[in-house]
């Protein structure tokens, strides 16, 4: 009931414009709001039943795309390999650190640069 209850909820939320039009729902009165705190509730409510519910429908593991949720077990090799596969963890540091945030994190280096002297890393 709680998860039917829940996707009655979400329909409603992500087709409200719709509902008000058609005169199913009025408008004002703080109603969006208290459809998404309902929504909130019963999720509170489900989490301890979200990994038996997402089993129930017995999706293979690499449809999900979750290290974590795994049905083999092997958890943290999962979380593992995902980083090591990840695009933007190529490199010790990411380009965008030498491109921008170094000069927030060292405002002295914008000036070292900008008197031409060499940049050394201090990493």
């Amino acid at each position: 009931r709680t998860l039917c209850n829940l996707y009655a909820l979400s329909e409603m939320d992500s087709c409200m414009g719709d509902f008000v039009i058609s005169k199913a729902l009025p408008v004002g009165g703080g109603l969006a709001d208290k459809i998404l705190e309902e929504m909130k509730r019963l999720c509170r409510e489900l989490r301890p039943n979200a990994v038996s519910l997402v089993d129930a429908w017995q999706f293979p593991d690499y449809l999900l795309n979750s290290a974590l949720g795994r049905y083999d077990g092997r958890v943290y090799e999962a979380l593992m390999d995902s980083v090591r596969h990840e695009p933007n963890n190529t490199s010790d540091v990411h380009e965008s650190y030498y491109r921008s945030l170094q000069y927030i994190l060292h405002p002295e280096r914008k000036q070292q640069q900008g008197a031409g002297m060499p940049l050394r890393s201090r990493l």
